[in-house]
């Protein structure tokens, strides 16, 4: 299994997994295409109604900052057992 680089936010600090933009753009029209498949309550409830869109891995979950102004995580950027988000990482 690969690991993912781990990326804190410049801003918030908060830690995120880094992603290619192949990954992001494929893990978006995976979701899309089960998003389709719910009712339209589902796609509301559960999803805010809208489908997923690859400029989402380019903003930090939290501040929405820019993922070009993220750094690599140190040690003790994240407790263990924390829940982290994908970011999008081009290096």
């Amino acid at each position: 299994m690969k690991k993912n680089k781990l990326l804190t936010c410049n801003k918030c600090n908060w830690v995120h997994f880094g992603v290619s933009l192949e990954d992001a753009l494929k893990q978006s029209a995976e979701f899309n295409r089960y998003w389709m498949t719910l009712s339209l309550e589902d796609r509301e409830s559960y999803y805010g109604g809208s489908a997923n869109d690859f400029t989402r891995y380019t903003k930090c979950m939290v501040c929405k900052n820019d993922f070009t102004d993220f750094r690599d995580a140190k040690d003790g950027d994240v407790p263990e057992g924390s829940t982290i988000n994908p970011i999008l990482f081009l290096g």
